[in-house]
C-alpha cells in the first residue's frame, strides 16, 4: 500500500489497544475526547463503490482527510468505514452503520432502528488490521435515502464491532451516561456536523430529553470561527413547561475564540424542533471551513454525581480550557460534563 499510514501517533499519548474510530482528524483513540466532539472523519460516503477501498483510505493524505457524509437523496449511496488499531497485535473486527434524523441529544433509541446494510443484506462488514495500521471495512454500506426534512440533514454513526454481528448499543440512562458514550467511547465513531453556505440558512434538529433523565439546567454555547460580524440565533419552537422559551439570540457573533451563551432548564420528558438560523447582513467574507459549533454542557451537581463524573473522567476539562476567559460569566460551571456538540461548516 502506498503511502499507508503506519504508527502515526507513535510520538502522542497511548490510544486505546484495539480498533478505535476518531472523533476528529487529530484524534488518537484516547480518552476522553478532546474536542471538537462529532466530526468522525473515517466515516465515508461516495457516489459509486470504491475499487480497493482498503489502499484508496488508508493512504496519509485520506487519513488526513475528512470527506462528506451526508447523502444524495433517492440514489444509492456507498458508505465505508476505517479504523487505526492502536494495539500491539493484528484486530479482526466487524463495521456498523447507523443513520438518525439530525438529533441534538443523540441517543441509541434515535438510531437503533437505522442500522444500513451492505449489498449482500449485511449490517457488519468485516475489517482486519495489523498492528500500528488503518483497516478499512470490506464492503461498503449501500443506502438509498429519501430527502431529509427540509433544512434539516442526517447523523452517521459508526461501530466497531467485537466480530462479524454488530454489537449491543450503549445502555444511556441519564446525562453523565450520555456524555460518556459521545466523549470517551472510541468503538463508536459519530458524525453531528451539517456542511453549509450562503448568506442566510436555517438547520432544524430535534430535540428530545428522555423522560428517564433528571429535569437540569443545560448551557449551550456558541463558538465560531471565520464568522465574525455574522448573525445566529438558536429557537425552540416549544417553550417548556414553565412557559420559558428556549431562546438565544440573535447575537452577533465575534472574533474566533469568543463564545457565548446561556443556561436553560430542560425538563425530562421536554420534546422540541431546534433551529439554527444564520445571517449575514453586512456581506461579511467567509472563507471555505469556516465554522459555527453548537455545544450543549450539564453542569455536573455536587456530591456523589461528581464523584461518579470524576471517578469515570467524566469532567470535561478540555472544554473548559477551550473556553477560557472568552467566555461569558453565565457559562462557566465548576464542572460540566458535554451531551451534545454540533457543528455547521461552511463549505464552498
Amino acid at each position: 500500500m502506498n503511502q499507508t499510514v503506519v504508527n502515526l501517533f507513535s510520538s502522542s499519548q497511548a490510544a486505546t489497544e484495539t480498533l478505535y474510530l476518531r472523533n476528529n482528524l487529530a484524534s488518537t483513540g484516547s480518552v476522553p475526547f478532546k474536542g471538537p466532539l462529532g466530526l468522525c472523519p473515517d466515516i465515508i460516503q461516495s457516489p459509486e463503490q470504491v475499487p480497493d477501498a482498503q489502499n484508496a483510505f488508508s493512504t496519509v493524505s485520506s487519513w488526513e482527510q475528512a470527506y462528506n457524509v451526508q447523502p444524495q437523496a433517492a440514489v444509492p449511496n456507498y458508505y465505508y468505514l476505517r479504523g487505526m488499531n492502536g494495539g500491539s497485535e493484528t484486530d479482526s473486527n466487524g463495521f456498523s452503520l447507523y443513520y438518525a434524523p439530525a438529533q441534538v441529544l443523540l441517543l441509541p433509541a434515535t438510531f437503533r432502528g437505522h442500522a444500513l446494510s451492505t449489498a449482500a443484506g449485511l449490517e457488519s462488514t468485516p475489517v482486519n488490521a495489523p498492528a500500528g495500521h488503518i483497516g478499512v471495512g470490506q464492503a461498503p454500506f449501500v443506502w438509498t435515502p429519501p430527502s431529509p426534512p427540509a433544512d434539516s440533514y442526517f447523523n452517521l454513526i459508526a461501530q466497531v464491532n467485537a466480530d462479524t454481528q454488530p454489537d449491543p448499543l450503549p445502555v444511556v440512562r441519564d446525562w453523565l451516561d450520555l456524555a460518556k458514550m459521545i466523549g470517551q467511547t472510541p468503538s463508536l465513531g459519530i458524525r453531528t456536523q451539517a456542511l453549509v453556505s450562503g448568506k442566510q440558512w436555517v438547520r432544524r434538529q430535534q430535540l428530545t430529553v428522555p423522560a428517564s433523565f433528571t429535569t437540569s439546567p443545560i448551557t449551550i454555547t456558541l463558538a465560531a470561527k471565520g464568522l465574525a460580524g455574522t448573525r445566529v440565533c438558536l429557537l425552540c419552537d416549544t417553550v417548556t413547561p414553565l412557559q420559558v422559551p428556549v431562546l438565544l439570540g440573535p447575537l452577533t457573533l465575534g472574533a474566533d475564540g469568543t463564545q457565548t451563551g446561556a443556561t436553560f432548564v430542560l425538563p425530562a420528558g421536554y420534546s422540541a424542533n431546534l433551529a439554527v438560523q444564520f445571517w449575514n447582513p453586512d456581506n461579511q467574507p467567509i472563507t471555505t471551513g469556516s465554522s459555527l459549533s453548537v455545544t450543549f454542557g450539564y453542569p455536573i451537581n455536587p456530591g456523589a454525581e461528581l464523584d461518579r463524573a470524576i471517578a469515570e473522567n467524566l469532567v470535561n476539562h478540555h472544554y473548559q480550557d477551550a473556553m477560557g476567559d472568552t467566555a461569558t460569566a453565565a457559562i462557566k460551571p465548576k464542572a460540566m460534563a458535554i451531551v451534545s456538540q454540533m457543528t455547521f461548516t461552511f463549505e464552498a
